[in-house]
């Protein structure tokens, strides 16, 4: 999976605004991701329950 530039852009945006720190487009990249992965986790654990 891969995030496109509009949707790198955005994280960056969000993460500046919430963290007051700007982070690179791989961090960028990274992060989102993670965060993608953490929320399809939950969805599958919040399903078994």
């Amino acid at each position: 999976m891969t995030l496109n530039d509009k949707q790198i852009k955005e994280f960056q945006k969000i993460h500046k605004k919430v963290f007051k720190k700007s982070i690179s487009k791989q961090q960028a990249m990274n992060d989102g991701l993670a965060l993608i992965r953490l929320v399809s986790l939950i969805q599958v654990i919040k399903k078994e329950v």
